[in-house]
């Protein structure tokens, strides 16, 4: 489902520019622009966090014989084969993302099948931003207010992705629980495989800010990074990568993947900048 505004935080979006609200469900419910969750201006923006799946994010139905009314739940995708759903069977199949049938499973005339998509499953709420365009250098900071977040034990899930434009994640940060804290984790693509490294193990509650600087390699060496501050202060980053192919064509910020049902609340976004110099942004006065 998309959204559109023409006006957020006194910013007006025209027609040709790249600005696209993805909710996994309703406006109103999960992504909501709204004067309390503002840092600053008018506006910001509000995101309910939490799936309604408790299950496997890809579930693999097992083989069996159904002949009564039975249901398979995956939050991202299901898949079923070797299932034989008899005359007096009921099956519902559903999915956060896709569900696939393949050999094996059979229907008979008179038994009832319902498959159903249901984004809710993904937990996934996000703004996406189509502006980069093959960026071998994108530097962004935004503020997050996680006051009211509730993440599950040990619990991550991906706040901030960088994509190149055949949907590879070039760099993340994420938010995982700590303990009595919320941590904020960075990965990036090196060498072909994401390397990680927890940047703040105890983040603040209130609004704070998040800047960083994704740099791809030079040719032949190993020199790409990705430095991180939060409010303004250095943390721990990644260096030395090695990403000369990488590039950044579209990111996207909220709760954009991982999200299960052990994590519940809201958090609160607003003044996001990005840019394609690596000059500091900085916080606000």
């Amino acid at each position: 489902m998309a959204k559109t505004r023409a006006l957020i935080n006194k910013k007006t979006f025209a027609f040709i520019m790249a600005m696209t609200v993805v909710t996994a469900g309703s406006w109103a419910s999960d992504l909501l622009v709204k004067a309390g969750a503002a840092k600053a201006g008018s506006f910001g923006l509000e995101v309910t966090v939490g799936s309604t799946c408790a299950g496997d994010a890809d579930l693999v139905v097992p083989d069996q014989t159904v002949g009564g009314t039975t249901s398979f739940e995956g939050c991202l995708t299901l898949t079923a084969a070797n299932v034989d759903v008899l005359s007096s069977g009921d099956v519902t199949l559903r999915a956060g993302d896709s569900i696939a049938i393949d050999n094996g499973f059979s229907v008979a005339s008179s038994a009832k099948l319902t498959l159903t998509i249901d984004t809710a499953l993904t937990g996934r709420a996000y703004v996406q931003d189509n502006s980069p365009s093959a960026e071998q250098l994108y530097r962004a900071r935004f503020y997050v207010d996680l006051t009211s977040l509730t993440p599950g034990s040990a619990d991550t899930f991906d706040h901030f992705t960088a994509y190149a434009s055949n949907g590879s994640a070039e760099f993340q940060l994420r938010l995982e629980d700590s303990g009595a804290n919320i941590a904020l984790v960075v990965s990036a693509l090196d060498g072909g495989s994401l390397s990680s490294v927890t940047a703040d193990s105890s983040l603040p509650s209130a609004y704070f800010a998040v800047e960083f600087e994704w740099k791809a390699s030079d040719a032949g060496s190993s020199n790409g990074h990705l430095d991180v501050w939060v409010d303004g202060t250095p943390v721990t980053g990644l260096s030395s990568l090695d990403n000369e192919s990488g590039q950044i064509d579209y990111v996207r910020w909220g709760a954009v993947d991982g999200v299960d049902s052990t994590t519940s609340g809201t958090m609160n976004l607003d003044e996001f900048v990005s840019q394609r110099s690596s000059s500091m942004i900085g916080t606000l006065p």
